[in-house]
């Protein structure tokens, strides 16, 4: 028994429940898990793969001509009130968080929805078609939220003329 759970912790276990278990105790586990992975603290400052590149974001972000309250969900952009969906604040945290890296679709299927297994990448794509729809004065030649082909995308939240050109 002991053999078993210390073969799980060696091969990345956190937790290990020996059956029977309580319910209460199962959902004490799993409320703790989640808790760690949405509280992982921006100190850290870096993802799985070693890179350091995730920074603080202060509550009120701004570029552009958007100005984003990530506390309060407010978002304006040239002056006028926009509304964003939860995920879609996530989404846009998440790329600013990771301003001038390269993420991945995956690496946003994983870290912004929390999906392990990818679905459709169509999904991501979709998304960032409506951020740009929001914050872009041209969608269709955008300046802070640029595709990266065969990457994924990297936001830059102050584009000078070189590095859009650069992009194309």
């Amino acid at each position: 028994m002991t053999e078993d759970r210390v073969r799980g912790f060696n091969s990345g276990a956190d937790v290990y429940l020996q059956k029977p278990f309580d319910l209460e105790e199962l959902l004490s586990v799993v409320r703790n898990q989640l808790q760690r992975r949405r509280g992982r603290s921006d100190s850290e400052g870096s993802r799985a793969n070693g890179k350091e590149t995730e920074t603080s974001v202060p509550d009120v972000y701004q570029f552009g001509e958007a100005t984003v309250n990530f506390d309060t969900y407010e978002v304006r952009v040239a002056g006028r009130e926009v509304r964003l969906t939860a995920l879609e604040m996530k989404l846009l945290r998440y790329f600013v968080e990771h301003a001038g890296s390269v993420v991945s679709r995956a690496e946003l299927l994983e870290e912004v929805w929390g999906l392990n297994r990818i679905p459709t990448t169509r999904t991501v794509d979709n998304f960032l078609l409506n951020l740009r729809k929001v914050f872009e004065r041209d969608p269709a030649n955008p300046r802070h939220f640029l595709s990266v082909r065969g990457a994924g995308y990297r936001f830059v939240a102050a584009p000078d003329e070189a590095s859009v050109k650069a992009e194309e």
